[in-house]
């Protein structure tokens, strides 16, 4: 079953166009969250968009491990790793790769001031707002980690079954 990994790595230009190239032919879904910057143009009455990553260095990746093993991806060049929190790899939720799309697309139109999400606390709403308001790239990246981090321990207490014991 695909499932969404959170991937490192020290690529840029000619060397990650050809990464994602060739994460495309291995059937491997690709997100890379940017941020768009609207800059007045000094020469017209207009504006210049620019995009950015916002986490320089992460990839969103969507596959399956039973296909495409994690280590076809981890040993590709660039690659430094995925991320794990202890022995577990980071799993970022459907929803919260959805939502953090829909965040990002939103943040352009000031105009609207509420989205709901489904299946998605409105604290996570609020962080992923936070977090693509955050100025700087490392403050981007460790807001993420925490917010990753948090929604897998959600993720975990939604599935917990209490075991009873009969002493």
């Amino acid at each position: 079953m695909k499932s969404w990994f959170l991937i490192m790595h020290s690529l840029d230009g000619a060397r990650l166009e050809r990464a994602r190239a060739r994460l495309d032919a291995l059937g491997v879904e690709i997100y890379t969250p940017v941020h768009v910057e609207l800059k007045k143009r000094k020469d017209c009455n207009a504006f210049r968009p620019t995009e950015k990553a916002l986490f320089p260095g992460y990839m969103f990746l969507k596959f399956d491990p039973e296909e495409t093993h994690t280590t076809t991806i981890a040993d590709m060049h660039g690659m430094k790793g995925f991320v794990r929190f202890g022995t577990k790899l980071a799993k970022p939720t459907d929803v919260l790769i959805a939502a953090l799309r829909q965040a990002l697309l939103l943040r352009i139109d000031k105009g609207v001031e509420c989205i709901e999400f489904r299946n998605l606390p409105e604290s996570v709403q609020k962080d992923l707002f936070e977090i693509a308001e955050l100025p700087t790239r490392i403050r981007r990246e460790v807001a993420l980690l925490c917010l990753l981090q948090k929604m897998t321990v959600i993720v975990d207490n939604l599935s917990f079954v209490p075991i009873v014991s009969n002493a």
